[in-house]
């Protein structure tokens, strides 16, 4: 029995790492590097992406600049907490357009990631 109960374990620990894996690192974006800031530990976030080209992911999905609007406002209905993931070499204006879309939709958590400083 002892074996079973560590099995179970094993299984219930790489069942939640790989459910905490699912982050920027698993985008192509170059995060920019900050000194400040602290670390996100809540799983229940979407993930908003500005790639380097300047075009936007949600949760891994390219959309436009229409769906993003709507995208948002439905996020701001739930009340979940947006994280903005934009690569180091994005345009900044591709950036603010991200950030006013959500804030015009109402959207209120709103983080952007960013890679510590080695």
């Amino acid at each position: 029995m002892p074996l079973i109960d560590v099995v179970f374990l094993l299984l219930t620990f790489f069942i939640f790492s790989v459910a905490l894996m699912v982050r920027a690192d698993a985008l192509d974006v170059t995060l920019p590097s900050v000194s400040a800031g602290e670390a996100v530990e809540r799983t229940d976030v979407v993930a908003v992406t500005v790639l380097a080209d300047g075009s936007v992911r949600v949760q891994g999905d390219a959309v436009g600049a229409g769906e993003l609007t709507a995208r948002a406002a439905a996020l701001a209905n739930e009340g979940t907490r947006v994280l903005v993931a934009a690569d180091a070499d994005a345009p900044s204006g591709a950036l603010l357009r991200v950030l006013d879309a959500l804030a015009g939709a109402g959207v209120e958590d709103v983080g952007v990631i960013g890679r510590p400083e080695d």
